[in-house]
């Protein structure tokens, strides 16, 4: 089997996992009504984590109630001039071109093969270097998206805290407005040096789940008028056994952190 084909098929096999069964992964740990009391009560993100795979995998989701419309929130998190105050650790975000990059990658499963015949290997630079040459804005979304599906293509270059190396990859992005005022935002790692990234955004309208007389002040002023509830998902494989240390910056900045950047961005007049 070739080393193109062999990472093609890891990579359908380790983006097969269904949102129910992110959901399952991550609710393990806390019931769902609890879950929903504490969000309201604190106001304040509530995050899980959990590892497999000997802590090489990493799996979070954290979850916010917004004070604002889901439409409202959709908009913040698809904005392109917010994509930075979200995604703080993504360096280099390079929408491709699919049919640059499908012909490139085609051409290169012949080149891999004479390089392993010859008993040489690619050059790393070159290879991001003209992954990064088919840089195009055709097929991203047009902002602000408000019907249907569209998946684009992109490279990114995610910086990691130390000890982990930073590391790009190549990932679908798929914007989704569904029914019932339901958006989704998913993200695929397909190729590069980053082993597993996969991301989901979910927003949808929230009613709340618990009597006011136990809420705080600041989720009295807060829980009133059009809520959406915000859950983000990523799991991730940097090819190391994640630190203890990491894994609580995870949870308790880098998380939180993404969802009060989605939340800052709503209209306060929404």
């Amino acid at each position: 089997m070739s080393i193109f084909l062999a990472s093609v098929l890891l990579s359908i096999s380790v983006h097969s996992e269904s949102l129910a069964s992110l959901e399952k992964r991550a609710n393990h740990v806390t019931d769902p009504k609890e879950r929903l009391e504490e969000l309201e009560k604190e106001v304040s993100p509530h995050v899980v984590l959990w590892t497999y795979d000997q802590s090489r995998k990493v799996g979070i989701r954290g979850e916010l109630i917004v004070k604002g419309s889901p439409e409202a929130v959709w908009k913040s998190l698809t904005d392109p001039k917010h994509f930075r105050q979200i995604n703080a650790r993504v360096e280099e975000n390079i929408p491709l071109s699919v049919s640059k990059y499908n012909a490139y990658m085609k051409k290169r499963e012949l080149k891999l093969k004479e390089l392993e015949k010859a008993g040489k290997s690619e050059s790393e630079d070159d290879h991001t270097k003209e992954l990064k040459s088919f840089a195009t804005n055709e097929d991203v979304p047009k902002f602000p998206f408000t019907r249907g599906n569209k998946t684009y293509r992109t490279y990114r270059y995610y910086d990691f805290p130390w000890p982990i190396s930073n590391q790009w990859y190549v990932s679908d992005q798929s914007w989704m407005v569904k029914k019932n005022r339901r958006f989704e935002l998913r993200g695929n790692r397909i190729h590069g040096e980053l082993e597993y990234f996969l991301e989901h955004w979910v927003i949808e309208p929230y009613q709340t789940q618990t009597k006011k007389s136990g809420w705080s002040d600041d989720a009295k002023k807060k829980l009133s008028g059009n809520l959406t509830l915000l859950t983000y998902y990523i799991i991730v494989d940097t090819g190391i056994k994640v630190p203890g240390f990491l894994l609580s910056m995870g949870k308790n900045k880098d998380m939180p952190g993404m969802l009060r950047a989605v939340e800052q961005g709503v209209s306060k007049k929404d």
